[in-house]
């Protein structure tokens, strides 16, 4: 039954950048995990180094690309949807409540 369980496996693929790793039964990698040390980057750097390394990361370590699409989103944008939901929630509270008590004011006095 163990054969038939993915293997994990970790790489440091630059001073900071740690890539989670499963053996694939036709002999490829999937990409499971990348982190980032908070140390050397910050968001904005990480998603950078991922969009230039990404075609170099897939290659050297053979990543089975069938599923490109899903392995870039949560690795682009594991900060970014955050973000625009934070930018968002906070558009969307702020204005309605001013809305609301700036305009019956001007209409009403």
């Amino acid at each position: 039954e163990d054969e038939d369980e993915p293997k994990e496996w970790m790489a440091q693929v630059e001073p900071g950048v740690h890539i989670t790793f499963v053996s694939l039964p036709n002999g490829g990698n999937d990409l499971k995990r990348i982190r980032f040390s908070r140390d050397l980057f910050n968001k904005w750097q990480a998603q950078r180094w991922w969009g230039e390394n990404y075609d170099r990361i897939m290659e050297l370590y053979n990543v089975q690309r069938f599923n490109r699409q899903a392995l870039q989103t949560p690795a682009r944008s594991d900060d970014e949807p955050r973000d625009s939901t934070y930018t968002r929630v906070g558009s969307v509270m702020e204005s309605p409540m001013t809305n609301k008590e700036w305009i019956p004011r001007h209409y009403y006095h």
